[in-house]
């Protein structure tokens, strides 16, 4: 069992250092582009496309940097563990590696800077939160799923798995609070910027990466409330009736946010941009060639 999951985390750790090499070359940054470009629902302006192509390969290069830090730091708590179920740390490893990958991206955002320019820059009227790129609803989700996990931590008296769910709910508690604190700068920070297509892409790029950062935090505290419930597995588990409650609540609430997440990644057009749609390829040449459509 060790060797299969030596084994994983190599060709993961490969994966990740592959991905991180793959975000210079040109091929690899035009289809992160075009997959980012179609989960956001826009499209992708031709004087934009350097921009956008270099802010994409550095948060590509960031979150694979980032993986790979966090798999290492989750190999060495692997290792550490003299009697461990192996099927749970494979849990905490992949989480924390997760984990690493989400602070990589929020190291490429910081970083991230437009590009220099004498054309006169634009900036809106009026003030943007977390809210506008993040649904609350996902918020208030991640942080009750926080509480469930609370709850199955306080109710497990059991050992083997007990440390690794208290392990795993104590890296989302961090990462929750974390997103509170990066999301907000993030948003605070914004970028000037010398067109609207460029304020919508920019707000596309925030978007993206802080729905990003939210999703290591809600995999590490489900799963790490659902250990601290079974136990190490492999034999029957004695569960009581709260038990029971705490597991379907956290499954529940697992799914809610899942749904919510994935029907909310256009959340930023509707605040910030109602009405928006993407151009057509002709309008696009029109619009470039400095035409006007009909």
């Amino acid at each position: 069992m060790d060797l299969y999951f030596h084994v994983s985390f190599a060709v993961y750790a490969v994966v990740l250092v592959g991905t991180a090499l793959l975000s210079r070359v040109g091929e690899f940054q035009t289809w992160q582009m075009q997959r980012l470009a179609k989960r956001v629902e826009l499209g992708i302006p031709a004087d934009l496309d350097a921009l956008i192509r270099r802010r994409v390969a550095a948060r590509v290069l960031g979150s694979s940097v980032g993986g790979v830090v966090g798999l290492g730091v989750g190999v060495v708590l692997y290792e550490s563990f003299a009697t461990r179920p192996p099927v749970v740390i494979a849990f905490l490893v992949l989480i924390t590696a997760v984990t690493g990958s989400s602070l990589g991206t929020v190291w490429a955002s910081f970083r991230d800077e437009t590009a220099a320019t004498d054309r006169p820059r634009i900036a809106r009227a009026e003030a943007v939160g977390v809210g506008d790129y993040v649904i609350v609803l996902a918020r208030i989700f991640a942080w009750a799923i926080l509480v469930l996990a609370a709850v199955a931590i306080a109710l497990s008296a059991r050992s083997g798995a007990g440390l690794a769910g208290v392990l795993l709910v104590a890296l989302g508690a961090v990462c929750l609070v974390l997103f509170e604190i990066f999301s907000r700068r993030i948003v605070a920070r914004g970028h000037p910027v010398a067109s609207t297509d460029e304020l919508v892409w920019n707000d596309a790029l925030t978007a993206s990466a802080l729905m990003d950062l939210l999703v290591a935090p809600v995999q590490a505290l489900a799963l790490g409330g659902y250990w601290a419930v079974i136990g190490a597995g492999g034999g029957p588990v004695d569960l009581g009736p709260a038990d029971v409650v705490v597991m379907i609540a956290l499954l529940l609430g697992s799914i809610l946010f899942s749904i919510v997440f994935r029907n909310t990644r256009t959340w930023y057009l509707e605040q910030l941009w109602p009405g928006s749609r993407r151009r057509t390829p002709a309008e696009e040449a029109l619009r470039i060639a400095g035409s006007s459509p009909s």
